[in-house]
């Protein structure tokens, strides 16, 4: 583990009202490495969580949850297109920001046209510059490599003092990540998946949700709803 630079926090992202987002089982694909993550990839995610548990030990983040953002933002670093070193085989860019897509915002680049998230974690050019890391301890740091990334987005949701081992707080950091509850129930479900093998969780209908009497099912959220009792 090697010491980390300072950053500057971004602002928190605010929690939902009710709580977090409804989580989904995830069969894991089988191939492609362990969990169905390239070797190379999932190195960078483990390299990232150990260097973060030795520099900023009070913030927790695991592998699985770098592995439930890499998912999403990239599907890997597109299955493992990368060379030993973790370097993408091909630069990975997101859709430019011009207002076209739903929900995205519009970001201006200084040079004319548009602003486009790079690298297999997404950052924003203006975010890196806060959070780059050197994780594969070549003296450069590059979003574009996965071991530099899966680092600098750790240092990025460890920022402002959040302790990821606390549901709510991992949340909001991931929220921050993209404000997006869909994003967010995404992340935290591969998250999960991986966490735990991928094992599906048994449902269970609390019998405390049925009135005594009343002959019906109870509406409480995550409760099996039926036309009659049986």
């Amino acid at each position: 583990a090697r010491e980390l630079r300072a950053v500057v926090p971004p602002a928190d992202g605010a929690v939902p009202v009710g709580g977090g987002p409804v989580l989904r089982s995830i069969a894991l694909p089988s191939g492609s490495g362990l969990l169905g993550i390239p070797e190379v990839v999932l190195a960078a995610y483990r390299n990232a969580e150990l260097a973060l548990a030795s520099a900023q030990p009070g913030c927790g983040v695991p592998w699985s949850l770098l592995a439930g953002i890499g998912r999403i933002e990239s599907g890997h670093a597109g299955g493992g297109r990368t060379d030993a070193a973790g370097t993408t085989v091909t630069p990975i860019f997101g859709p430019a920001l011009d207002g076209s897509l739903p929900g995205n915002e519009v970001i201006a680049a200084s040079g004319g046209g548009f602003v486009r998230a790079v690298g297999p974690m997404q950052f924003l050019p203006s975010t890196w510059v806060h959070y780059a890391a050197d994780g594969n301890g070549d003296g450069a740091s590059d979003p574009h490599n996965v071991f530099d990334a899966a680092l600098a987005a750790g240092k990025y949701l460890c920022s402002g003092g959040l302790d990821l081992r606390d549901r709510a707080q991992e949340l909001r950091a991931v929220l921050r990540y993209n404000n997006s509850m869909s994003y967010a129930a995404d992340v935290l479900s591969w998250s999960a998946a991986y966490r735990t093998g991928g094992s599906p969780s048994a449902g269970r209908v609390s019998p405390e949700a049925i009135v005594p009497g009343s002959g019906g099912w109870g509406t409480a959220p995550g409760v099996l709803a039926a036309s009659a009792p049986g």
